[in-house]
């Protein structure tokens, strides 16, 4: 049960951070002095490791996604949200709120909603056993 939540987890967070980069990029507009392939590696790169590793984001999310889940379908993927809200608050410390609640509110509705697909998916895969191992 644990890898499947570790597998899980995995899914959700690489669907977060392609998503949250493309928010990023559609809030910040695009460079003109980088073409679009720089602007989206930027982002990635930004999202994934300086948000989400230097603001401990995954490391919470983990704890919640991996060690822990709710039997009810929502709790997971409103802490996954509140703790992306907390993260983005405390991380961007310097952004004006302007620029700040856009990120937080769309974040935030990216995260519930991949949670909320990844606990949906979780309990369809442990329902169903693994085809690959045949565990129930």
């Amino acid at each position: 049960m644990m890898a499947k939540r570790l597998v899980v987890w995995l899914i959700e967070t690489l669907c977060e951070v392609l998503a949250v980069s493309v928010l990023l990029i559609v809030l910040s507009g695009r460079s003109e002095n980088r073409g679009l392939a720089d602007d989206v590696l930027l982002a990635i790169w930004g999202t994934a490791l300086v948000f989400m590793v230097g603001s401990g984001y995954l490391l919470t999310t983990a704890a919640f996604g991996v060690l822990w889940r709710s039997i009810n379908p929502w709790v997971y993927p409103a802490i996954s949200a509140a703790l992306f809200v907390i993260h983005v608050q405390f991380f961007a410390t310097g952004w004006d709120p302007s620029t700040k609640v856009p990120v937080q509110l769309g974040g935030a509705g990216i995260v519930f909603g991949f949670a909320f697909l990844g606990t949906w998916l979780l309990r369809t895969w442990v329902a169903a056993g693994s085809p690959l191992t045949g565990l129930r």
